[in-house]
């Protein structure tokens, strides 16, 4: 059952809990899905591992005895990238989420102060610099991203070769 608030305050008190309570279904949205993610990671490397010491434990002489850390290694290497990018995704995704909630449930009405043109000129610039610079760290980290996946395919490729 909802009630009409009856004074600002209580207006405030209750825009503030609404807020408060989509703030934390996000971050706990956000929670469940890094914890799913480090239980799955983590189980596909246990198996791994588990799977190398068997192999070893058989007592078949391996083609190449080195070539097994380097097997488990490249492996858990390509795990742990996958799972920073997943959670890159998931706290991206929970501040996006948390930034609209954020917006739409304490929004302050607008305020026009009087300023003269030039403060709003530089005021406009100002946000316009930040809007760039952000699109340009958000191109920066998709490129890295880019690269270190295609640094370890081309590894993973001579790797085969080898």
């Amino acid at each position: 059952m909802t009630t009409k608030p009856h004074t600002s305050i209580e207006r405030s008190f209750t825009n503030t809990v609404d807020a408060f309570m989509a703030l934390s279904g996000v971050y706990l949205d956000c929670t469940e899905r890094l914890t799913q993610s480090t239980l799955a990671v983590s189980r596909e490397a246990l198996k791994e591992c588990v799977a190398a010491t068997k192999a070893a434990a058989t007592g078949k002489p391996a083609a190449d005895p080195a070539a097994l850390p380097m097997a488990l290694g490249q492996s858990l290497f390509e795990k742990t990238l996958a799972y920073a990018k997943d959670s890159y995704e998931a706290v991206s995704t929970a501040q996006v989420e948390s930034a609209r909630v954020l917006g739409s449930q304490l929004a302050v009405p607008a305020v026009a102060f009087p300023m003269s043109e030039d403060w709003k000129g530089a005021f406009n610039l100002f946000e316009r610099t930040l809007r760039d610079l952000s699109a340009t760290a958000a191109g920066s980290f998709a490129e890295t991203g880019d690269s270190w996946a295609a640094s370890v395919a081309k590894s993973r490729q001579q790797n085969k070769a080898a």
